[in-house]
């Protein structure tokens, strides 16, 4: 496997509608491996420290293949925002990355 992209995305709920998002996030990752080609990893983690607070860990095949997640309907269906449930700012880190073969470190 060459390159991929990875995405790490957070997102804190406001405490009394924790489980609204926790319920549109999961909607969002089930159409997002139903739907999206490309899509190697998309999975939403609560923080240990925070059960309010999501982070978001996702793996792409490529560029393409994010680029074509962001522009599909299910994201951005007016049902699929989320903003009226959180605070704060969603953070959104992007990399590039290739896999280093595990007998590297053997």
């Amino acid at each position: 496997m060459g390159p991929v992209i990875i995405v790490h995305a957070t997102v804190t709920a406001q405490p009394p509608f924790r489980d609204q998002l926790e319920n549109l996030l999961r909607r969002l990752r089930d159409q997002t491996r139903a739907a999206d080609p490309g899509c190697l990893e998309y999975t939403y983690y609560r923080d240990i420290d925070d059960d309010c607070r999501f982070i978001c860990v996702e793996v792409w095949k490529d560029e393409a293949s994010l680029r074509a997640h962001l522009a599909a309907p299910h994201m951005n269906d007016p049902n699929s925002r989320f903003a009226e449930f959180t605070q704060g700012e969603e953070r959104v880190e992007i990399w590039r990355s290739s896999p280093i073969p595990v007998e590297e470190f053997e």
